[in-house]
């Protein structure tokens, strides 16, 4: 990271801005083009979940090429000046490199399903064998997490 002095290097910082943030993107590489889509998210030990169709273009990748990044956004604001040169922001964000996975497994589908809602609700959910066999998961398991959190306004302003 270039600017290390904005480097969020301990593990709870890293994981209260993933809380923080309401999507995820995802980027794959689609025969050598990135694609990538936003996507709602659960994270637990270094592992990110997502759901998605049972086939389709996410999962078609996935089995050519795993490797994956994914990139979370949590507070951000903007901050207007007279210059355009002279705008602002606060922001903290976390972008982490891994392995996609298609989850196959029904306990660990549901498992994950559990994971996805707590990041949105603090009430516990249960999923069915049905509700596992109607959707399609995804877990990244991460090996490189890094983060970057900017709080304070531009000097110049």
């Amino acid at each position: 990271m270039r600017r290390t002095e904005l480097e969020v290097t301990d593990k709870t910082g890293i994981v209260k801005i993933i809380r923080r943030a309401r999507i995820c993107h995802v980027g794959l590489c689609d025969n050598g083009f990135p694609y990538v889509f936003p996507v709602n998210f659960g994270f637990r030990d270094d592992t990110v979940y997502i759901h998605c169709a049972l086939k389709g273009r996410k999962i078609d990748i996935i089995r050519k090429n795993p490797n994956a990044c994914v990139e979370f956004v949590g507070a951000h604001e903007i901050f207007r000046a007279e210059k355009g040169c002279d705008w602002s922001a606060t922001y903290e964000s976390v972008i982490g490199e891994g392995r996609a996975v298609i989850v196959e497994d029904s306990v660990e589908k549901r498992e994950a399903l559990k994971i996805l809602m707590s990041q949105y609700s603090d009430e516990s959910y249960e999923f069915g064998e049905k509700d596992a066999s109607r959707v399609g998961v995804i877990k990244i398991e991460l090996r490189n997490i890094t983060g970057k959190k900017s709080g304070k306004r531009d000097s110049s302003e």
